[in-house]
This record gives C-alpha cells, sequence and structure tokens, in this order.
C-alpha cells in the first residue's frame, strides 16, 4: 500500500428522500492520493417505505442458499442436500413476496420456473406485532426445490413491474440474484469417507448458458515454475 493510500473510516449525515431525519451512513475508503478518495463499501442502517399497496415496490434478496440434492449410496451412506433457504426485505410489508427459480437452457434463453418455490409469503409488519418491519423469510421446513438454479428471484405478490432503470433494464418489483451457495451431499457418521460433490445434478454446469463468446484478452504464456512446465492463464 502506498503511502497516499491508507484505510480510513468515515461517517456521513445522508438526507433520503422520505426520511424524516438524517440518517448515518457510513464510508470505507480504500484509496486516497492528492486528488481523489475510492469508496469500497457503503453502509446505511436505514429503512425505506412506501405507501401501502402502491406500486413502484421495491424488493431485495438479503440471503439466498440451494441444495444440490443428491442419491444416497450404500458404499458411501451420505445426507442428500435439499435445503433450500431465500431471505429479503420489501418496501411495502403490507403485500406478499413470491420467490422464484429462472431456468436457463443451452441457447442461454431465460424462463421462470413454474410452480414458484414460495408464493405469498409473509412481510414482517415490524412492532408491536413483528419484529423486522419489510423483513420476509422463505425457510420451508421440507418439499423438492430441484434442480439448483442460477439465479433465484423474488418479487411483490400481484405487483405491477415497471423498468426503473432503462440503461440496464431494472424492473420494480422485483428482484433477480445470482446463487453464489450451493449445499451440496454430507456425511452420515463422522469420519466416513467424503462424498463426491454432485455437479452433475447442476443443469447449467452440464449444458452450459448458450453459446460460447470469443475470448476477449489472448493467453499469455507465463515464466517457468520450479517443475519445468508451463501453465497458461487470462490476462488481468
Amino acid at each position: 500500500m502506498s503511502p497516499r493510500s491508507r484505510p480510513i473510516h468515515r461517517s456521513l449525515r445522508a438526507r433520503s428522500r422520505g426520511l424524516q431525519s438524517p440518517t448515518r451512513a457510513k464510508y470505507f475508503w480504500i484509496a486516497r492520493d492528492l486528488r481523489t478518495s475510492l469508496a469500497h463499501t457503503i453502509t446505511a442502517n436505514l429503512g425505506i417505505f412506501h405507501f401501502s399497496g402502491t406500486d413502484p415496490a421495491y424488493v431485495a434478496i438479503d440471503v439466498l442458499l440451494q441444495g444440490t440434492g443428491g442419491v444416497g449410496h450404500p458404499v458411501f451412506p451420505q445426507e442428500a442436500g435439499i435445503r433450500t433457504l431465500v431471505e429479503g426485505f420489501s418496501t411495502d410489508p403490507t403485500r406478499g413476496i413470491d420467490v422464484y427459480a429462472i431456468d436457463i437452457d443451452c441457447n442461454g434463453v431465460q424462463s421462470q420456473r413454474h410452480p414458484v418455490l414460495g408464493g405469498q409469503l409473509p412481510v414482517d409488519p415490524g412492532p408491536p406485532t413483528g419484529a423486522v418491519k419489510g423483513r420476509w423469510r422463505f425457510r420451508p421446513a421440507g418439499g423438492n426445490f430441484l434442480p439448483p438454479a442460477m439465479i433465484i428471484g423474488a418479487q411483490v405478490s400481484g405487483g405491477v413491474k415497471a423498468i426503473g432503470n432503462p440503461t440496464l433494464n431494472i424492473l420494480t418489483d422485483q428482484y433477480q440474484a445470482p446463487e453464489f451457495d450451493f449445499i451440496f451431499a454430507e456425511n452420515l457418521g463422522v469420519g466416513n469417507p467424503p462424498v463426491t460433490y454432485n455437479f452433475r445434478d447442476i443443469p447449467f454446469l452440464i449444458d452450459g448458458i448458450g453459446p460460447w463468446r470469443p475470448r476477449q484478452y489472448p493467453l499469455k504464456v507465463l515464466p517457468r515454475i520450479e517443475t519445468g512446465s508451463r501453465i497458461r492463464s487470462s490476462d488481468n
């Protein structure tokens, strides 16, 4: 880290439309020189809500976890990973949330899976009858939600979608997020041989998600390593 680039921690009082009082937001700066400062992470402890039952409404996914299934084997006893968890927030606590999977075929065509994973999920109304206003949770006790999807979406039940950002084609009343955390099969007994990952049950790994895109950067040959072999990697 250069002498002119050092972590600093600052706070900023920010006002947002619809908020009655200033809310403190924290800025974590990762770079600083004589002319510019770059913000890495912005964290604000605030809630934004709109008039009940009206559009546009906004929803976000905060927690996302999917099981990949798996089949028990007499030689390698295992517990299939079928647990699924989706949590998030909504700006309209009076309307439910639908959670759904998005399937992508080998041509890259996306389609919403039916039926939805969870429909009309209640949104926490907040105190005094609730806990955290705007929070919704999809925590099924059981069920088959396979195959695992690359993208999971959440939408306001009965909401009317509208283009909120024409440049990025972002719609209101819904939120879609890529899945990064999958649960694979686990050992039934402590100390048992590890079970293999069932990547074959994940469609987008087996079938792909569309035509191969040409490389934008050429491969380069890295210097020889101790073994005397050569490896190749993409330019960064």
